[in-house]
């Protein structure tokens, strides 16, 4: 068993089992930090950011009789699974971020300096408040309410600051913000005629996780290994606007050896949509950690759709 996968089986067993909990009110700490390289000047190796913060959230919160939850070295996988989960309450992420003047050049990042704004686009309506403890992350929530990608989180309380942040101290003013907050009643769903499609990615060698874009909006992503998704695309676009992009969010500096997309391949009840890899005559993909695939198939009105629920949506 590798190291970070006992580092976070144990952080998970502490954070579980250290407190009473009760159901319903399920809060979870995601840290995406390393503490190899976020520790302060002159301090011991056995300064650990991730052990500090969790010491920390556990004493400010220990008197509300919350189940608590701490997963340190938290990348899409994790972020993606709790964001969609229904079971908590509230969600806090504490990592690096930068400002940007737009969602485009923004970056919140995980602890190995993999991007994972476009994983922030749903969160479960059942979740009620989000703190993002990073350095000036509240222009990218802004972004995100702006865009519209939280349309049906109207209720959802959040806190970020739009300054430099140190995350110990961050984290105390978000717990605070928590422990404040009231709640609002959450807007109601409903469903979209959309197009399914299966996603299948093929590789010989271990597979990275990954996540699919329309237009910079997220529409599926992969675990690692994983090899097979359903996606779901609105009717009725142009043909431009079904391009996908295919990333892992990797930095530009990192090796190109230590992750790995995979090939797409793409099926659906609708036999006349394809696409097909943007790539040089060799069929080497154009582009560094993330690959576009055109839409290369026909529209018509006849298009076969399903009914579907968002997935911020309580379908309990």
């Amino acid at each position: 068993m590798g190291e970070r996968v006992k580092q976070i089986l144990l952080f998970i067993f502490l954070g579980l089992f250290s407190l009473s909990a009760t159901a319903g009110n399920r809060v979870v700490m995601l840290v995406s930090l390393d503490p190899e390289t976020n520790r302060p000047p002159l301090r011991f190796r056995s300064w650990d950011i991730n052990e500090k913060l969790e010491k920390l959230f556990k004493r400010k919160l220990k008197k509300e009789n919350l189940e608590l939850v701490i997963i340190p070295f938290v990348r899409q996988t994790e972020l993606r699974n709790e964001l969609l989960n229904p079971s908590n309450h509230a969600v806090f992420w504490v990592g690096h971020a930068n400002r940007a003047d737009s969602l485009a050049t923004a970056g919140m990042y995980d602890d190995r300096g993999f991007n994972l704004k476009e994983i922030f686009q749903e969160v479960h309506q059942n979740i009620k408040f989000l703190g993002l403890v990073g350095c000036r992350a509240l222009p990218f929530i802004q972004g995100l309410k702006e865009k519209g990608h939280w349309d049906l989180n109207s209720h959802l309380s959040f806190y970020a600051r739009d300054k430099k942040t140190d995350a110990r101290k961050g984290l105390k003013r978000a717990i605070k913000a928590f422990l404040n907050f009231k709640e609002k009643p959450a807007p109601v769903c409903l469903e979209k005629e959309l197009l399914p499609i299966t996603v299948r990615r093929k590789s010989d060698s271990k597979l990275s996780a990954a996540r699919i874009l329309r237009k910079g909006v997220l529409v599926g992503t992969f675990e690692e290994d994983q090899d097979e998704i359903i996606i779901y695309l609105p009717k009725g676009l142009k043909k431009s606007e079904y391009k996908l992009t295919f990333e892992s969010g990797a930095p530009n500096n990192i090796s190109p050896e230590l992750f790995n997309l995979g090939r797409l391949e793409f099926e659906s009840l609708n036999p006349e949509l394809s696409w097909k890899l943007f790539a040089d005559r060799e069929g080497k993909p154009l582009g560094f950690g993330a690959h576009v695939y055109r839409f290369t198939g026909k529209l018509n009105n006849q298009l076969i759709t399903k009914p579907v629920l968002p997935n911020q949506c309580n379908t309990n």
